[in-house]
């Protein structure tokens, strides 16, 4: 279970066709986020021509495509990254709608923000909402495990698991049964389970999306094609836009200093001074083998990677 929104556009009159298309869309998609996107591919899902787009490494792809020649649907699950990711999407499809000249309805049983932000603008209700799913999340994960459980997944893809000691594997990093009971008891225990947590640009914002990207997409040696590097470099500029804004926070000195290693760059580290021995684990779960699971043939086929 997840909290999200789908919204549709008001049906244009009757005889007017939809003068929007996907390639408009994904130019603006193109334009208007340029400093967070990461992707936007069209893809057949089931049989309908939908638009993906992946704004963050937390988050599912945001999926829009069109209804009747004359309605575009949006669709976003924002709980994986946190109430910034919602605010942020929320922002974007009014904008959009102030581009193109339409208006959203959220106001059907199919079409609604299930949090209420997108009518109520209340950021506040907001983070209630997403603390309280994550809550009730944590809650039922201890009701259906027993203590020996490890490594059982929240908000993360399907079909990959980890090599972890730890109760829960998260975006974020593994969390301990103990953290799990702690969450389900007090929601405002929660707030580090998110990526996006404060809506906007903030250091914390810069930091926390580096360090989604360590724990889960990072392989941890020097890069073997384009795509990884270019996961290494958007790490890299993460890290230095955080720290620009607030040079205090808690930043995973070492980790940076082997990123900085991997990409044999005179990258603006801020000071080889700044890592400092530690006993705490090292960030990221593709340090360890991973195993995938394969569609194909009469069901699904593990496959496991050496790091990652």
């Amino acid at each position: 279970m997840s909290l999200g929104l789908q919204l549709r556009t008001e049906t244009t009159p009757p005889g007017v066709p939809l003068t929007l298309t996907h390639q408009l869309l994904a130019e603006w998609f193109r334009r208007e986020c340029d400093h967070v996107l990461r992707g936007v591919n069209l893809r057949d899902e089931d049989g309908v021509e939908t638009l993906f787009v992946e704004l963050h490494p937390a988050a599912e792809d945001l999926r829009l495509w069109f209804e009747n020649g004359t309605e575009v649907v949006v669709s976003a699950q924002t709980s994986s990254a946190g109430p910034g990711y919602h605010v942020y999407v929320c922002d974007l499809l009014l904008s959009m709608a102030g581009e193109f000249g339409f208006r959203w309805k959220a106001d059907s049983e199919e079409d609604f923000d299930e949090t209420g932000y997108f009518e109520s603008r209340d950021a506040g209700a907001l983070c209630k909402e997403m603390l309280a799913w994550l809550s009730a999340v944590c809650t039922s994960v201890l009701d259906e495990s027993h203590d020996e459980c490890a490594g059982l997944l929240i908000a993360m893809p399907w079909g990959v698991s980890y090599k972890v000691d730890q109760f829960l594997i998260t975006a974020m990093g593994p969390r301990s049964r103990t953290w799990t009971e702690s969450v389900a008891r007090d929601p405002n225990a929660g707030t580090d389970f998110f990526a996006w947590w404060t809506p906007g640009f903030t250091a914390e914002y810069y930091l926390r999306r580096a360090i989604c990207l360590m724990w889960n997409s990072v392989r941890w040696r020097p890069p073997l094609t384009d795509d990884e590097r270019r996961v290494l470099s958007e790490v890299r500029e993460n890290l230095e836009a955080a720290h620009k804004l607030d040079d205090s926070l808690d930043y995973p000195w070492r980790e940076w200093s082997e990123l900085i290693g991997f990409l044999h760059t005179e990258a603006d580290f801020p000071s080889l001074k700044e890592v400092r021995d530690s006993n705490a684990p090292l960030i990221g779960y593709r340090r360890n083998p991973v195993r995938v699971a394969l569609s194909g043939g009469c069901g699904l086929a593990p496959r496991f990677e050496t790091n990652g």
